[in-house]
């Protein structure tokens, strides 16, 4: 994950804000600044264990929504997504193969092996050659030239950019303006998923329905 660290950097120095808070197991935490959660908040969203979310990873999470400006709305509508896409971050590479994509041109995949080569990667499960190559120009266009997200796909980004893929297909896609509005779950997963009635629906409004909870925000329906 070293090179969102990089991209971090490159965009703006981070500067520590810091603010006591109580988490859920009402233990002190102390935030970084005003995107943080804690690894205790991560963890009861997601339903596993602290010790199964490492400090580099929780940093990672940390450091993206502070670069992407979330604020604790979209934290929420995003950790909803992700938790059911990645299966309560088990998983950060799609579980089918891919090869259903192959050929899905509003995808831009074009190429023979574009659906297993760009399956989704990440735990917002960025799919499609389409994808994959405006991630890859837009860190390019922040000092990150990293080609091997277009030459080895899925399993690059999942393993460099489990969460900065995600943050950047929500930014991209207008979803931080959107969530401010207060969507319901639903429609923040049709634009996810890309269907008026999305796949696993009750299980992303479960996943959503905690990390309001946690987060302490009002849940949307």
């Amino acid at each position: 994950m070293i090179y969102l660290f990089s991209l971090f950097a490159i965009i703006f120095p981070f500067m520590p804000i810091t603010t006591n808070v109580i988490a859920p197991d009402n233990t002190e935490v102390i935030f970084k600044d005003k995107h943080s959660i804690t690894k205790q908040e991560l963890a009861a969203i997601m339903l596993v264990d602290t010790s199964n979310i490492s400090d580099k990873s929780l940093e990672d999470f940390n450091l993206t929504m502070d670069l992407f400006d979330f604020t604790r709305i979209n934290i929420a509508y995003f950790l909803g997504q992700a938790g059911h896409e990645s299966g309560g971050l088990k998983h950060a590479v799609e579980v089918h193969n891919g090869s259903r994509y192959e050929w899905r041109r509003d995808l831009g995949n074009i190429h023979r092996g574009d659906g297993v080569l760009y399956a989704g990667g990440g735990y917002l499960q960025l799919t499609g050659r389409a994808n994959y190559t405006n991630f890859y120009k837009y860190l390019k266009s922040k000092g990150i030239d990293d080609p091997k997200i277009l030459s080895h796909g899925k399993h690059h980004v999942a393993t460099h950019y489990p969460w900065t893929s995600g943050a950047w297909w929500w930014f991209a896609n207008d979803m931080i303006s959107y969530c401010e509005k207060r969507p319901t779950v639903q429609q923040v997963s049709a634009k996810v998923n890309g269907k008026y009635w999305p796949n696993g629906l009750r299980d992303r409004q479960l996943y959503s329905q905690r990390a309001f909870n946690v987060l302490n925000l009002p849940y949307p329906g």
